[in-house]
């Protein structure tokens, strides 16, 4: 049908018969109209003005001929002059009826003009009127369509009306919970209604969800009312969760335009989560090739084409994962597709970026440019994050390789690890050239690594002076990485300092080979199969590359190394890790410098993340396979780097976690970056009022602005979210990233065994529940002779599993239960000992035991015995910041203070700022653990059971401050709510347990309480042998060590450098002789919710007004020996005889004592006990 029903012009019509639109819901939907219509007596109707709103002065007149830019006319002119077509649907708000709201596409849109900007709008809808939802009227074949592809029967005596419009199609819609596709656009909904899909159009992508904000500054978000009904989900069983609602299919447009790209993203991810979060199962329809839409898509491919998309729609949980927010948006200046980037245009100054698939030879891309830079004497700098990749670059480039002890005057061209750029001075490299190579680990590393922790605000600070000393001179930086992304960018950019920012010159190489790589993806729960599959692959004559990224765990490059050397003695197998690459005398010591030479004469080489990024491998026919085993250590686009340093396409083996273990330190494994800034802020702001580490005459939040860089916390944020996104779907993630690299996977699990042991589990107890014929007991017995066929297979695969996870986990546990005992058996070296061994870059085993005991020793004080259980504790439990953590509850508040005090001095000494994420706020955990009345259950003899009352009485109170404990403690106690109100809490004794671990104590079940034959309950006591362990001896040495540093700062007036020039002395405050602890967060903060991500106004939060404590309960004070004044105590008044006035004894040490003056807190000194008199 090409003829237009009389109220739609031609062109009209054809515009949306060429989208793949039924004609019935064009006729029923679609209207033609002209801005300015001559009605009766003279008057003229303004349709257009009329339906966008737009106020008309009577009387004007305009002479529409000759006007091509509507740019130059005023919003009323063109409202008379425009003619176009107008759509509505029905209104779900109106019980169906005609909605008075739609869209209008002029024929000759409205120019926005925005300065020399002018952009058509090409859908213009009523100004002033929220936007709604297309809910397009359907002709009864187009029903009969959609009723047929959800095999739902339509209503009998269905009503049409006059113009054909099926009356109560979106009732049905709605009542029969039939699939809801949301689409952009009314013609895209009317192609996939043409399709058989019911389909809503909204008018944007973000027009499903309305954004409110609350008093906090936090944005809520809700769906829009049209859709509301279609999220509703019954709940018929109280008590029970919800049933699941109605399927939700989301189809925005294919746009390959990478900031709108990230928009589609975000809105999909945010609409999907508002019907989730009412119970509905969302998918995402994606498209693919040229066509940027749904109805271009569908006229293009065929209905049966986007048939097999909408079958194939991703999860949104899939779909999130795979479609992390495209963290790359910046325009190209140049776009590649070829393999090798071969040489680049030159650029002489400013911001260069490359972004090049793995392998296509970016660093080869600057051999020119940097030689061509040496032959002329200009300065080259090259920043790696690690010390293999930093040398291995330097040697292909010519440069000079810095390590921690080299010196480097007057050295021009170098390359060093990024925890060395402290060393240099910028003003020596001015129009300089400066290299990121895997610019985004690099930035990473800087942030985030603790070999940078001691001196990172001074690499920060160096950081960005060179930034600017080289932009400033005419100077290149260089940024290279085959992920790179806005962040790393954004980062540069920020630390340019003035409002100017040099626009970046960016490169991207969109190649994709045409051979893909084949990849076998093992879908296991532990890596057991994979190491089976190796040694067959070994023992079938094949050279392996193998990559994991733990060192030391039992399936650890050293466990692997040590098993495959057991077991194939004759075979040259290396290992290259962090540890083997600094042990004198071990052959991968320089291996990674002359990689492609002496990689042909080993069989097996087996590599952690030290050689991870940046390394070359590029012999070909040496290998035969390249295995890959990751727990998640490192994230997912890491281990691909891993998998990809082998250059030769050959086959790939993978096995890795479900669940990562890498979440970054001190983010609550939260995956938003503004709630990780949040709570890094919310958690100094309070820590610094707690431990009084703020100026008197300064507000917290105005110092700690003035004192830290955003861009660093910021961008360190976005890393950790996305890193932490990883870790929480790392298999998925995983598996994605190598199918859009373009490798061809090939799946290899249980899961079809299974599925059909399933099935014939299924289908015998259908035959059970009937009454058997003679062929149904023949079929009962093919099926459980099948059963036990498959159940055998089972069976033995999954022993031999067991058997290598049980080999590799004993051998890991002798090999480290070993180095524990040579740790404790070597001398313990002087302090001029170690001070050389530290220096040396290689060192012998026993040089490497010996530098740990004397760690360690410092660590716990020289007050016990470096035991074998000692080094284990530290290693595996935490032992030491648990040990340290309860030391400074039951000890002088003072100390705890000091502790953050001497941190923040560091960092403002070093770097003249605050780093937020490496502050350990030490008062805050310790005030918190306090006011959570902790105490109460670590004394000797306290008895419970899973049912004491008082027990479940304080789990029950402390449970209400679950998210606050989560931003503190990073501990989650969810799994403790009950989840029905008439249920008391879940696991008590672990929850009590998962407490007391902060502190390195536990309870421990003692015996069943009860007569015989009755049901008895266990009891639990506090495990006194950890109350008693080398905390004991530990202690009195720590409070020795932190008395005397605590009445040194006290004497001296010990400064914070809170400004450049150290102006403000601020000597160390102290409160009154009774110090209360207040609870740690006030009313006013936000929380954290666990289980969504989003901050929660409404929830429970510490109390600052509750009870307090008194820490005479918990500090006793020193004994006061060696002077006549044995009435002297902490809290009396005394005369000072070298100084009127009267004043408080606030700390008493052996021989001296630190005082307050009484009229003034802020007078205070330290001062020997003889020359005090008791008032």
């Amino acid at each position: 049908m090409t003829t237009p029903p009389s109220n739609i012009k031609q062109n009209h019509y054809l515009e949306w018969l060429a989208d793949g639109v039924d004609p019935g819901i064009i006729a029923l939907n679609v209207r033609s109209v002209e801005g300015e219509l001559a009605g009766v007596d003279g008057e003229y109707s303004l349709p257009v003005a009329e339906f966008l709103n737009i106020p008309i002065t009577r009387g004007r007149w305009i002479n529409r001929k000759g006007f091509k830019d509507w740019g130059k006319l005023n919003r009323q002119d063109w409202a008379r002059s425009a003619s176009g077509w107008i759509c509505r649907g029905l209104d779900p708000q109106n019980n169906w009826q005609e909605m008075c709201w739609g869209c209008f596409k002029a024929d000759s849109p409205w120019i926005d003009c925005d300065g020399d900007k002018k952009k058509p709008r090409k859908y213009e809808h009523p100004q002033g009127e929220p936007t709604r939802a297309f809910f397009l009227k359907v002709p009864l074949n187009v029903w009969q369509r959609v009723a047929d592809r959800y095999n739902v029967p339509m209503p009998e005596n269905i009503v049409v009306d006059s113009l054909g419009s099926a009356i109560g199609f979106w009732a049905w819609v709605l009542s029969e919970e039939i699939p809801l596709i949301i689409t952009e656009g009314a013609k895209k909904a009317g192609a996939l209604l043409t399709a058989g899909y019911a389909a809503v159009g909204l008018p944007g992508i973000n027009s499903g969800y309305r954004k409110t904000q609350e008093s906090s500054g936090e944005n809520n978000y809700h769906l829009i009312p049209d859709l509301k009904p279609f999220a509703t989900t019954l709940n018929p069983i109280p008590g029970f969760q919800p049933f699941d609602g109605r399927d939700i299919y989301i189809c925005f447009d294919n746009d390959p335009k990478p900031t709108t790209k990230r928009n589609v993203v975000i809105a999909t991810c945010r609409l999907g989560k508002l019907f989730s979060d009412a119970h509905s199962t969302v998918r995402v329809i994606q498209l693919n090739g040229e066509e940027k839409g749904c109805d271009d898509w569908i006229v293009a491919h065929g209905q049966e084409a986007f048939e097999k998309l909408y079958q194939k729609a991703k999860t949104l949980r899939l779909y999130r994962i795979t479609n992390r927010v495209p963290s790359f948006t910046y325009e190209p200046d140049l776009i590649l597709n070829q393999r090798y980037l071969g040489e680049l245009p030159r650029t002489e100054s400013g911001l260069a970026f490359v972004k090049a698939p793995k392998g296509s030879g970016k660093t080869e891309s600057l051999d020119k440019l940097v030689t061509e830079a040496i032959g002329i004497g200009r300065p080259i700098i090259s920043l790696t994050h690690r010390i293999q990749l930093g040398r291995h670059l330097c040697d292909r480039l010519g440069l000079t390789w810095i390590s921690d002890k080299d010196p480097v005057l007057g050295r021009r061209f170098v390359g060093l690890c990024v925890d060395s750029l402290w060393k240099l001075n910028p003003e020596n490299y001015r129009n300089a050239i400066l290299i990121f190579d895997e610019i985004e680990q690099v930035i990473w590393h800087i942030l985030n690594s603790s070999t940078c922790r001691q001196r990172r605000t001074e690499i920060l600070k160096k950081l960005k002076q060179f930034i600017n000393t080289i932009l400033s001179t005419g100077g290149l930086i260089i940024g290279l990485d085959a992920d790179l992304s806005d962040r790393s960018i954004d980062y540069l950019l920020e630390l340019i300092e003035g409002e100017i920012k040099p626009k970046p010159w960016i490169c991207v190489n969109n190649y994709k080979p045409e051979t893909k790589t084949k990849v076998v993806f093992y879908d296991y729960r532990n890596p057991s199969r994979i190491v089976r599959k190796l040694e067959e692959s070994l023992a079938n004559g094949e050279k392996l590359y193998i990559c994991a990224d733990s060192r030391d765990g039992t399936f650890s490059t050293t466990g692997l190394t040590q098993k495959l050397q057991t077991r194939f003695p004759t075979l040259k197998i290396l290992c290259v890790d962090a540890n083997t690459t600094s042990t004198l005398g071990h052959p991968a010591v320089g291996f990674v410098d002359k990689i492609n030479e002496q990689i042909t004469n080993w069989d097996v080489v087996i590599c952690s993340p030290s050689i991870g990024s940046g390394v070359s491998i590029d012999v070909k026919g040496h290998f035969d396979k390249v295995f890959g085993i990751f727990i998640g250590v490192i994230p997912d686009w890491e281990a691909r780097q891993a998998l990809a340093r082998v250059r030769e396409g050959i086959e790939r083996h993978v096995w890795c976690a479900k669940l990562g273990v890498g979440f970054v330190n001190k983010s609550i494994r939260c995956t938003n970056y503004k709630q990780i800034v949040s709570l890094l802020i919310n958690n100094a702001k309070y820590n610094f009022i707690r431990a009084e580490l703020t100026p008197p005459s300064q507000n917290v939040d105005d110092f700690l602005e003035g004192h830290f860089e955003p861009a660093h916390i910021k961008t360190w944020a976005k890393y950790a979210a996305e890193i932490n996104t990883s870790m929480w779907h790392y298999g998925e993630c995983m598996f994605e990233g190598l199918k859009e690299e373009g490798c061809v996977i090939e799946v290899k699990s249980d899961n079809e065994l299974n599925r059909k042991l399933d099935e014939i589990c299924s289908e015998l107890q259908a035959l059970n529940n009937r009454e058997c014929s003679d062929e149904d007991y023949w079929r009962m017995s093919e099926l459980c002779e099948e059963r036990e066929r498959i159940a055998d297979i089972l069976d033995r695969e999954q022993n031999k599993d067991a058997l290598i996870r049980q080999e590799l986990k004993s051998t890991s546990l002798d090999r480290k239960e070993t180095k524990y005992k040579n740790v404790s058996k070597v001398p313990l070296p002087t302090e001029e000992e170690y001070e050389e061994l530290a220096s040396k870059i290689v060192k012998t085993q026993k040089e490497k035991c010996q530098e740990q005991k004397y760690t360690l020793d410092q660590m716990y004080a020289s007050a016990v015995p470096i035991t074998p259980e000692l080094v284990k504790k530290t290693e595996e439990n935490k032992y030491y910041p648990r040990c340290l953590l309860d030391f400074f509850r039951t000890h002088n508040p003072e100390f705890a203070k000091l502790s953050d005090r001497k941190q923040i001095s560091h960092q403002l000494e070093c770097g003249e700022q605050i780093y937020l994420p490496d502050l350990k706020n030490i008062t805050l955990q310790v005030e918190t653990l306090n006011a959570l009345k902790i105490e109460q259950w670590i004394k000797p003899g306290v008895v419970v059971t899973k049912d004491s009352p008082e027990l479940l009485s304080w789990l029950e109170w402390v449970l209400g401050f679950r998210k606050d404990i989560y931003k503190i403690f990073g501990i989650n106690l969810n799994n403790h709510v009950p989840t029905h109100n008439d249920e008391t809490v879940v696991d008590p004794i672990g929850m009590l347990n998962r407490l007391l671990e902060l502190v390195a104590l536990k309870y421990t079940s003692e015996q069943r309480k009860g007569k015989r034959g009755e049901k008895r309950l266990r009891t639990y006591t506090l495990d006194e042998t950890l109350l008693n362990d080398e905390r004991v001896q530990i202690f009195p040495k720590w409070s020795e060590k932190w008395l005397d540093e605590l009445l040194e700062s006290q004497a001296e007036a010990n400064p914070l450098i809170w400004s450049e020039k150290c102006i403000t002395m601020i000597p160390c405050p102290a409160d009154s002789n009774n110090i209360t602890i207040q609870k740690v967060l006030d009313t006013n903060s936000e929380v954290l919710d666990t289980n969504s991500g989003v901050l929660d106004t409404n929830s429970e939060v510490l109390d600052t007004n509750s009870e307090v404590l008194d820490t005479n309960e918990i500090y006793s004070p020193q004994p006061v020996e060696k002077t006549w004044a044995k009435q002297l105590q902490e809290g009396a008044v005394v005369r000072w005889t070298q100084k009127t006035g009267k004043w408080i004894i606030k700390v008493l040490g052996t021989a001296t004592a630190y005082l307050q003056c009484v009229d003034d807190s802020w007078q205070q000194w330290c001062w020997d006990l003889n020359e005090l008199v008791a008032d």
